[in-house]
């Protein structure tokens, strides 16, 4: 049966970093014939109400051409409020700017982002304002679900410099309200867990391409009789 959207979940796609030593922009690349962009979109779209695209603050002309191609994917593009101030800005915007109870975040470098993992996180969150996961022993903030009213703890911790999550999931953990997903909880929806998979150099995007097997570099779908 097919994924259909959740009432209360909205999709942020945080795309604010520079993609320095990758060399050009991390969601414009092309994977598997597809912009990551459009692979996040397209994952994210039976599932979320709305996708939310935050881009850095300052127009330039990587920004220019994830905003423009953002709006051509149907999402709802925003600047984050808070100039340089690491991937906790872009949680921050997105989460203000939704509409819906619940998020689910993720990087804008994730190519392999799996309906059903994001839709387990959003089920896990009945109880508590955030959901992440915790594989190979390091917790996934940028790929995990928030309810939105904490936009507001997340403004405060930027206004003390704060540019990380951590801090905040470290003290909604003290307060019991932070439920981590386990590895092998993250196995049962995505069994190689290539949710996980970002990649910042050449070396690591090579990785990735590789990752793909021959059925899904090309779509038979549109030419009959291809493979």
């Amino acid at each position: 049966m097919p994924d259909t959207p959740r009432s209360n979940l909205t999709g942020i796609v945080v795309a604010g970093g520079r993609s320095s030593r990758l060399g050009h922009s991390k969601p414009l690349t092309r994977i598997g014939g597809q912009l990551v962009l459009a692979r996040i979109e397209s994952a994210l779209r039976p599932i979320c109400t709305e996708i939310i695209l935050v881009v850095r603050t300052g127009a330039d002309d990587e920004t220019d051409e994830i905003a423009e191609t953002g709006l051509a994917l149907r999402m709802h593009v925003i600047e984050d409020n808070w100039k340089d101030a690491g991937p906790l800005a872009g949680i921050e915007a997105g989460l203000a700017a939704t509409a819906t109870q619940l998020a689910f975040v993720t990087a804008a470098d994730h190519p392999f982002v799996s309906s059903q993992l994001a839709r387990a996180l959003a089920e896990a969150a009945e109880d508590v304002d955030m959901v992440i996961p915790r594989i190979a022993g390091r917790m996934q903030p940028l790929h995990a679900v928030y309810r939105a009213s904490v936009h507001e703890s997340m403004g405060a911790d930027l206004a003390n410099g704060q540019h990380s999550p951590l801090n905040l999931i470290r003290n909604a953990d003290a307060n019991g309200r932070v439920r981590f997903f386990s590895e092998d909880e993250a196995r049962r929806h995505d069994p190689n867990l290539r949710s996980f998979v970002d990649f910042d150099t050449p070396a690591d995007l090579a990785r990735v391409r590789a990752m793909l097997p021959r059925r899904e570099v090309i779509r038979p779908e549109i030419r009959p009789g291809g493979v």
